[in-house]
């Protein structure tokens, strides 16, 4: 079956002419046919100037990435290559760590590169192209992989991408970043100038999180979104409430997302708490969705649903409500959230309030992530919707 897709893709490469490209290759169980598929990734190079969109996703049982790198090291150019998608198995740091400087795809001026999408292997497997036109950032850790690797995105690099100039959407996902430290060098302030979307996703380092918080500006911030954290300032990163660490609220922030979380003590004591709140006071959307729906461990304190009630936000218009039965919303809603207009909340919790349109919660991929966001909600791959159909379920 194999040469037989080999054959087709030749002729589809040939018969295609000047047209641009749009490539996706999935391989899984294939072990045993490594030299045909790295023949099949090789005759796309020989078109790599018509290159527009590239997908490649592998279990890593077909061998077939490493000698795919060392093609694309060499002087190539993709002139029109505006997608990348390159996720791999697990695959051990190579002997000589080059960081995260490009090794891929260098000649000639940058690709118009508007989407990357990484995991961790394929970041070790030096496949980094260039990002001066970067406009959606994805890093991921490996499907399944029990291990963190926190020297996949060092601190210097998160500082680097926030600085894109034309960067709009960054999603970080699992184990990938280490601790901040007070030996890295310190930033004051780092304005993130047209970033839009910030998520982020079980970091148990979250220091990164913290700095994001604590000491980035970014006026065009329309949505946030939390899965899986603890929300606090672990110990020792205390930063000091001075006039540095203590910026406006982001001025264009509609969406406030929070799936997963735990506060580990209480808000009223919680430093992190009272900045997160401060920052993202104008959140005209809340998505909440606790932790207590699906753990079955007591937890260290309070749940986020509990700070909401303590500290509500005064400009929400829309509310998605997402907890089990035993955990109904409050009943004045409306005096909590003056402004509230829209409640979204699973049926057992739907009871009609004067003044504010009830609606059922069925479909999440709107919920997950904002309108527009098509190339990250639709996907079923994403990380972030899988944890929300485990917490929702």
């Amino acid at each position: 079956m194999i040469p037989l897709e080999r054959d087709r893709l030749e002729t589809y490469l040939s018969r295609s002419h000047s047209v641009e490209l749009e490539l996706s290759f999935r391989f899984a169980d294939l072990h045993c046919c490594s030299a045909t598929l790295v023949e099949m990734l090789n005759l796309t190079v020989e078109h790599v100037a018509r290159w527009r969109s590239f997908t490649l996703v592998s279990d890593g049982q077909d061998n077939a990435l490493v000698p795919f790198q060392q093609i694309l090291a060499t002087p190539l150019s993709a002139p029109t290559l505006e997608y990348l998608d390159m996720r791999t198995s697990e695959t051990p740091p190579p002997a000589r760590w080059t960081g995260w400087n490009p090794n891929i795809l260098l000649l000639g001026p940058p690709s118009p590169l508007h989407f990357l999408r990484l995991n961790v292997s394929a970041v070790f497997t030096n496949l980094r192209p260039r990002l001066e036109n970067l406009v959606h950032f994805l890093l991921e850790s490996n499907p399944g992989t029990p291990v963190d690797r926190h020297d996949a995105f060092p601190f210097t690099s998160f500082i680097d991408i926030l600085k894109l100039p034309s960067l709009e959407t960054i999603s970080l996902s699992g184990g990938i970043w280490g601790p901040y430290h007070p030996t890295v060098p310190q930033y004051d302030h780092v304005e993130a100038k047209r970033l839009k979307h910030f998520r982020v996703r079980y970091q148990p380092c979250n220091g990164f999180l913290l700095f994001f918080i604590d000491k980035v500006s970014a006026p065009n911030l329309e949505s946030l979104t939390l899965h899986r954290f603890l929300l606090w300032y672990p110990l020792p990163y205390s930063p000091p409430p001075s006039a540095s660490s203590m910026f406006a609220p982001f001025p264009s922030l509609k969406t406030l997302s929070l799936v997963g979380n735990v506060i580990p003590d209480y808000p009223e004591d919680n430093t992190f708490l009272r900045q997160l709140e401060n920052r993202t006071l104008h959140a005209k959307k809340l998505t909440i969705v606790p932790h207590s729906i699906r753990t079955q461990l007591p937890l260290l304190g309070p749940d986020v649903n509990d700070m909401l009630l303590l500290h509500p936000y005064p400009e929400v218009e829309e509310l998605v409500w997402n907890t089990v039965p035993e955990h109904p919303p409050p009943d004045d809603l409306q005096r909590r959230w003056p402004r509230l207009k829209r409640f979204i909340t699973p049926a057992y919790h739907m009871r009609p309030q004067e003044g504010i349109v009830m609606e059922e919660l069925k479909r999440i991929e709107g919920i997950c992530w904002p309108a527009g966001c098509r190339w990250a909600a639709c996907d079923m791959d994403d990380p972030f919707l899988k944890d929300y159909r485990y917490y929702s379920s």
